[in-house]
């Protein structure tokens, strides 16, 4: 019933076009200098296989005139790792796993005709947490994966100092239809992510004064489609 780090019996790895549809929004106690609310979809590529995900977009957003810039541009990434400590029995078609997981994902929204990153959100998380994990075999041809889990982690602005925290839930559904052309196949999945920030960035240079300046709130609902082997 214990173990650390296992696969199931049988596991696909799957490379897919994922589309982000994106509620960003800014989450500070009084109206900010520059707001960098994104409400619109980017586009990019997925990658996973049994206890890893990895995924990155881009995105533009129309701005209001007379705002830094006459559009947004977005670049979120994320990478994940887990290992099962407890799961259930292998060797069946069914399978249930509490893992450990550990998260790091970035994300810049930055006014497209900005001269400096001051002026825009751009930040990287590290966080460890824990969920469910969940594995079926519903024939020789359809799998299905399921994973849902809360991270906590530290925020650095820019890949450089501790900036302050965030906190997340993200959780995903894999559907696979297998072995169509010998050993590879079709997969779509469905992810919905929620995630804040809470940056004290009262220090920055460049005219910003409050430490809410950059605390945000995002929702986001991932679906993608690609093949797997």
């Amino acid at each position: 019933m214990f173990s650390y780090g296992g696969t199931v019996r049988r596991s696909v790895q799957t490379l897919s076009f994922v589309t982000y549809f994106i509620d960003f929004k800014y989450n500070g106690l009084a109206e900010p200098d520059v707001r960098l609310d994104f409400t619109e979809a980017a586009y990019g590529l997925a990658y996973n296989r049994p206890s890893f995900s990895a995924a990155i977009v881009w995105g533009s957003a129309s701005r209001e005139p007379g705002t830094i810039g006459t559009d947004l541009n977005i670049v979120d990434g994320n990478v994940a790792f887990w290992g099962n400590i407890i799961r259930s029995r292998p060797g069946t078609s069914i399978h249930f796993g509490i893992p450990i997981v550990i998260y790091s994902g970035y994300r810049s929204v930055i006014p497209a005709l900005s001269t400096t990153t001051n002026n825009g959100f751009n930040y990287t998380n590290l966080g460890v947490g824990t969920g469910a994990t969940f594995h079926a075999e519903l024939s020789s041809h359809f799998w299905m994966d399921v994973r849902a889990w809360p991270v906590i982690s530290m925020t650095f602005r820019s890949f450089e100092g501790f900036a302050g925290s965030s906190f997340l839930v993200d959780t995903d559904i894999q559907l696979h239809v297998v072995d169509l052309l010998n050993t590879s196949g079709l997969s779509v999945g469905y992810g919905f992510r929620y995630q804040s920030w809470n940056n004290n960035e009262s220090g920055l240079p460049g005219g910003i004064l409050r430490a809410d300046q950059f605390d945000y709130k995002s929702t986001q609902h991932m679906v993608r489609a690609g093949i797997n082997w």
